[in-house]
């Protein structure tokens, strides 16, 4: 079964928006959340903020 990196994304946000309002996450903060793979999502989109 292959991994849907926008699920992944999508849990990472909700589970950082219940610590802080959505305007203040980064896309660092993304990558540093256990929901959210740092490889696959520089792999997907080609970003690397930590």
């Amino acid at each position: 079964m292959a991994i849907d990196i926008k699920n992944l994304i999508a849990d990472a946000l909700l589970e950082l928006c219940n610590e802080k309002p959505l305007a203040k996450i980064s896309i660092a903060d993304i990558q540093k959340s256990p929901a959210c793979p740092v490889r696959r999502f520089i792999t997907t989109f080609g970003i690397r903020m930590i």
